[in-house]
């Protein structure tokens, strides 16, 4: 029987986790039986509905009315029922031992067990999904290319995730670092260049101070949209351990991005006339834009929606918590990579759709052969060694058997930071 190398989680001190890796004749092996898996039985309670007073009685309802008894058949057609009823083989007739199954794992259950894993945020953000009325941030739960929305005011979640606790972990402070190094080079130049262009078209020939937090009334989707100019992608990898084992950040939000936006700035604007023109004089003005502060800020989707028909891994579950396939965490982040290659301008369309499709064969022989069903990592399928694989679609599948599961938006509260030195642009010359 093969046996597949895992990843176990053990407490060694309060709130710390150290992962084992366990492999050869110590690996788990995969439980394959028809109809055992994940189970999807349990809802949460129902959503309360908004009390309406009345003058009216209240309405009795009717007695129930009683089951009508079924006709007793017969001895003699029980009889001759008996007799020509096939017979079937079972199990033990033909000299097979059908194992014992533990009682299966639930999807309801997955808060208590991100808690047992040490996962206190992820159980927190898993509760708040799992309780909320149905609701897709990309209008739909089929896979494909559909767009992120908008969020309603009430679903975005300022409290739940800070910027010093993503900040903790070394790797994802590298790439926090790595945002801040970039303010001023020329693609961040470039898009900030665009960004006051088009706030100048509607403030022309204005010198004033720009606070856009002030200027967005307190919206940050608002100011994310018109203000943001630079990102840096934190991947799955970059939240896992040195061992590739998952952290309280990738339970909870596994690849996301730090965000860098203008937070205030100081635009001077010179207005002059320019003569002998081929339409004569004109009116032109120039200016100058200092970017003093700025907003970081990390910002992601909760929402299990996938971009390809591959659906992302998201590890071996139970109620005593969480193991992890390293070959399916190695699958997963690659196939990512790939994905976020393809979508580049780099490669011509027949390229992309081959490699897309490369990328979506791979994943799903991972998920067919290896990630797709229980693993036993133990000899006698007790209810605590199986353990059983999550998925982004099973989320989806969820949602759309018990009409819950709402996505939210995750943002850190912005950080404001003060720049060193101010990025100075000198804006084109516009003439009306």
């Amino acid at each position: 029987m093969i046996k597949i190398p895992y990843l176990k989680p053990e407490f060694k001190r309060t709130f710390f986790l150290e992962w084992h890796l366990f492999e050869n004749s110590q690996g788990c092996t995969a439980v394959r039986f028809d109809g055992f898996g994940l189970q999807m039985n349990k809802s949460p309670l129902p959503l309360l509905k908004p009390s309406h007073k009345s003058n009216t009685s209240p309405v009795t309802a009717a007695p129930p009315v009683p089951k009508a008894k079924e006709p007793t058949k017969p001895p003699l057609v029980v009889f001759l029922e008996w007799l020509t009823k096939p017979i079937e083989e079972t199990s033990d007739q033909l000299g097979i031992s059908a194992p014992k199954l533990p009682k299966p794992f639930d999807l309801y259950d997955m808060p208590s067990a991100l808690k047992t894993a040490g996962f206190k945020v992820a159980a927190k953000l898993a509760q708040k999904w799992l309780d909320a009325p149905a609701y897709s941030a990309y209008g739909t739960d089929e896979p494909g290319n559909a767009k992120e929305r908008r969020y309603p005011a009430d679903k975005v979640d300022l409290s739940s995730v800070s910027l010093s606790w993503l900040q903790s972990q070394p790797k994802i402070e590298e790439r926090y670092q790595a945002l801040l190094g970039k303010l001023n080079l020329q693609p961040a130049r470039k898009a900030l260049q665009d960004i006051f262009t088009s706030h100048l078209a509607t403030y022309p020939n204005w010198s004033h101070d720009l606070n856009t937090r002030e200027h967005c009334q307190g919206d940050w989707q608002t100011m994310h949209k018109l203000f943001q100019f630079q990102l840096e992608s934190v991947s799955m990898l970059d939240t896992l351990t040195d061992t590739l084992g998952m952290t309280d950040v990738t339970a909870a939000i596994a690849n996301f991005y730090f965000y860098a936006a203008v937070a205030q700035a100081s635009i001077t604007s010179r207005n002059y006339n320019v003569y002998n023109t081929p339409t004569g004089t004109q009116r032109c003005s120039k200016s100058t834009v200092q970017v003093t502060h700025i907003w970081v800020y990390a910002k992601d989707s909760y929402s299990f929606h996938d971009s390809g028909q591959s659906s992302q891994y998201l590890g071996h579950w139970n109620k005593s918590g969480v193991i992890v396939l390293p070959v399916a965490v190695a699958a997963s982040v690659g196939m990512k990579k790939i994905s976020d290659e393809v979508r580049g301008d780099d490669y011509p369309l027949p390229v992309k759709q081959v490699l897309t499709w490369l990328n979506n064969q791979r994943m799903e022989f991972w998920n067919n052969e290896v990630a797709r069903f229980p693993v036993d990592i133990g000899t006698k399928m007790a209810e605590a060694d199986v353990y059983y694989p999550l998925h982004n679609r099973d989320y989806r599948q969820w949602r759309k058997s018990k009409k819950r599961g709402g996505d939210f938006l995750i943002m850190t509260e912005p950080k404001l930071v003060r720049l060193d030195q101010p990025i100075v642009l000198d804006m084109a010359e516009v003439c009306g």
